[in-house]
């Protein structure tokens, strides 16, 4: 019926029936006008949030991630603790039965919970209770209100004002959660390829994927697989890395100028944990590394039966590969990236997700992203969502090899030559 959010350890509860109040999206957004609380006050209240994802609507990425947090936005566990809430119950992301069952199986990640505050003058309680409901009991749960579960979806989604109400006086909630955390320990595995030049050698070039993956579900598939081994997702990417490693190493007399910095990291799935702690915790001087490529998924092609079968609809060809970010914060990178592509392997690059702004986030939901954060020029090779990624049919009999290798060889050549180059790819 409900699952926890968040994974903080300890205990809370709602000891007293509380009231209901339905908040929308739950977003404050001053300089856009939005405030899922006007007319409200939802102290001492349960708030119900439907998820509208980030950003909500009417406002872009761009202008969240440009600053402002805690003063001129807040997102919902945040406003809702701010203004006095006692607890949060959220909508689940879809009404289909089927799509929560394969949530509660097990194959979601828990969130992170913050444990600093929003604002200098605010102080967040961070153990507020907070549960996402199955589609059941959402729906049990606005029954005979002003929405239901299909309308609170679509709302929160396309409309930045929420339609914010009280329930009925006589429905009210009561619950309590409890978290024990059993801490594990992981690493990133770093390598560093000395270059030639006695100057140069003291800047990195950084090569990254991510070697983890979700793990075992806890119930199998039609095919009785519970193992997701993640073939392209991101084995594609540790193995291409290390046969770059490899190359570089049969070759040492043919060391690039700059050093190569290669960076396999950890914790990806869960929120990009390795690249996090390896930008804030570096090796080697975080202000050194000139450029970092990223590889997450470059190993998987559409088949012209799959042009329009679900989710492989925007899986890449087998001469195409998305790039995300080579020209966002350098123009001189992605003169590099096009410029080694057109001279070599003369791959497609499809640019389409090449936007802060498109609605699957790209941009921010790989490793390249935490140096991006830190002024480090990127590029992100990605061939595209398909049919069994995070399942476990993600498997090694479904890479097409000559692309992977097509693919693997462009962003060596890449690496290389922004190694060799006389400057650094400057910030534009």
């Amino acid at each position: 019926d409900f699952l926890l959010n968040g994974a903080s350890e300890g205990s809370a509860a709602i000891a007293a029936p509380a009231p209901l109040v339905y908040v929308g999206h739950g977003w404050l957004v001053k300089s856009k006008g939005i405030d899922a609380y006007t007319g409200l006050d939802v102290r001492g209240k349960i708030v119900v949030v439907a998820p509208s994802g980030f950003p909500p609507p009417g406002v872009t990425r761009e202008e969240l991630t440009s600053g402002g947090e805690g003063t001129d936005w807040m997102a919902p566990d945040d406003y809702a603790a701010k203004n006095g809430a006692v607890g949060i119950i959220r909508l689940p992301n879809s009404a289909d039965e089927a799509a929560w069952a394969k949530t509660a199986g097990g194959t979601g990640s828990p969130r992170r919970m913050r444990t600093e505050p929003v604002a200098k003058d605010s102080k967040i309680d961070d153990g507020l209770p907070s549960i996402t409901l199955s589609p059941a009991a959402a729906n049990a749960l606005l029954s005979g209100e002003k929405v239901t579960l299909e309308t609170a979806l679509t709302d929160a989604k396309t409309k930045p004002e929420t339609g914010a109400f009280v329930f009925g006086a006589g429905k009210t909630a009561t619950f309590a959660i409890g978290v024990r955390v059993e801490n594990a320990t992981t690493q990133n595995v770093v390598a560093v390829w000395e270059g030639s030049d006695l100057r140069l050698k003291n800047q990195y070039v950084a090569l990254g994927a991510h070697y983890d993956h979700i793990g075992v579900r806890s119930t199998p598939d039609a095919a009785g697989d519970r193992i997701n081994n993640g073939a392209d997702d991101d084995g594609s990417g540790t193995v291409a890395l290390l046969s770059m490693a490899e190359t570089l190493a049969s070759q040492p007399d043919r060391r690039p100028r700059r050093s190569i910095l290669f960076v396999w990291h950890c914790g990806e799935e869960k929120g990009l944990w390795g690249s996090e702690y390896f930008t804030q915790n570096p090796t080697v001087p975080i202000n050194a590394i000139v450029t970092q490529l990223n590889i997450d998924m470059i190993g998987r092609s559409k088949a012209n039966a799959d042009a329009t079968q679900g989710r492989n609809r925007t899986l890449s060809d087998p001469n195409t590969i998305y790039v995300i970010g080579s020209r966002m914060l350098s123009k001189e990178l992605g003169d590099v990236v096009d410029k080694v592509n057109n001279d070599y392997t003369k791959l497609s690059y499809d640019l389409r997700y090449d936007d802060p702004n498109d609605p699957n986030g790209f941009y921010y939901r790989s490793d390249h992203y935490n140096y991006a954060q830190r002024g480090i020029p990127i590029a992100f090779f990605f061939d595209g969502v398909h049919a069994d990624y995070h399942r476990p049919s993600d498997e090694v009999d479904k890479i097409d090899f000559a692309k992977y290798e097509r693919v693997s060889r462009t962003i060596f050549l890449t690496a290389v030559a922004v190694a060799n180059r006389d400057k650094a790819p400057a910030l534009k």
